[in-house]
């Protein structure tokens, strides 16, 4: 499939200017992220995006957004960063294997301290605790509880398995790291900015772009949790409205409460709507326009005009004239 630069273009949004994110509007992926063909295969849209700025990609490397925002195409926040080899793989191995530290080999290769045991294979011990550095006491767990961190992070960081590192909390009779809350755990995945910017989910989205949020064991709408957080419970029946429509910001001040006919209007009125009469599909919004549908029901109650004649001249079948009429579509047009 060729790749078309025209739909590229027009499925971004770049009304916030040129130093701000230029959100995709277009195809997105479970993971969050804009998809497009491009030079044969599906492509993310991030790196088509580099891709005309500069000309090209270097080999081997990462596109990497500086602004954290996984829907972002604007060049000016993206860089060019390293990808493991294999042969930078097999020398993280000989280091390790040579007394080095992951904190030493992370150093060396321009990584964070946890990203060389991704590609190492530790040896680790098992139900000992005298592999924990010395300074692992009480002032120095409480602290690393403070920064925020668990067993899993402090493991991964000392390069040590969660069991050594749970065996040596327990010896110092130190209590388990408390559970992230409801709150801590749904904005980590939102990208939170200036309170008149969309704010975006970070995390897993439906095929339609809306974020996913696990509690309580089932999926919820990020949007509705956004709102249940800040503003308390949703009234039963109501529904919550963007009015950036962003199906994937996360903004309180963006939202707002309506009911299943003002979600119909407000998609309307932003000529998002794709079913026409009676659930029938005409790709491209509705098939009859306000005013159309209420010159049809005008001449009709005049009379001297019949469902068939009305039907050929607005290109639509008399079924749809008849309901029409009869107010069982477009009921809510007056």
């Amino acid at each position: 499939m060729r790749f078309d630069r025209e739909l590229f273009e027009s499925s971004i949004d770049k009304s916030t200017g040129p130093c701000r994110c230029w959100n995709w509007i277009g195809e997105i992926d479970r993971a969050g992220y804009g998809k497009l063909w491009f030079n044969g295969k599906l492509e993310n849209v991030h790196r088509i995006a580099f891709y005309i700025e500069s000309g090209s990609i270097p080999q081997n490397k990462h596109v990497k957004r500086t602004c954290g925002n996984m829907v972002c195409c604007n060049p000016s926040h993206m860089t060019v960063t390293n990808r493991t080899t294999k042969k930078q793989r097999e020398d993280m191995e000989k280091m390790y294997s040579k007394g080095k530290t992951l904190q030493e080999i992370a150093d060396v290769f321009g990584m964070s301290t946890s990203a060389p045991s991704r590609y190492i294979k530790i040896k680790r011990p098992r139900g000992r605790t005298s592999s924990m550095p010395q300074y692992c006491d009480v002032k120095w767990f409480m602290k690393q509880r403070e920064m925020g961190k668990n067993d899993t992070t402090i493991a991964s960081e000392l390069g040590l398995s969660i069991q050594v590192v749970r065996l040596h909390r327990r010896k110092l009779k130190l209590p388990r790291c408390p559970a992230p809350t409801v709150e801590q755990r749904f904005w980590s995945k939102v990208t939170v900015g200036l309170p008149d910017e969309c704010w975006e989910w970070q995390a897993g989205r439906t095929p339609a772009g809306y974020g996913r949020f696990s509690y309580n064991k089932k999926q919820w709408y990020a949007h509705r949790i956004s709102w249940t957080l800040t503003y308390g419970a949703i009234p039963d029946g109501k529904h919550v409205l963007h009015r950036c429509d962003n199906t994937g910001c996360c903004n309180p001040s963006h939202l707002f409460i309506g009911t299943h006919l003002d979600n119909i209007h407000d998609r309307d009125e932003k000529g998002r709507g794709k079913i026409g009469i009676k659930g029938v599909s005409y790709g491209g919004g509705w098939k009859l326009t306000k005013d159309e549908v209420r010159e049809i029901r005008r001449r009709y109650s005049i009379g001297g005009v019949t469902h068939k004649e009305l039907a050929r001249e607005f290109g639509v079948n008399p079924g749809s004239i008849s309901r029409i009429c009869l107010r069982k579509s477009y009921a809510w047009i007056e």
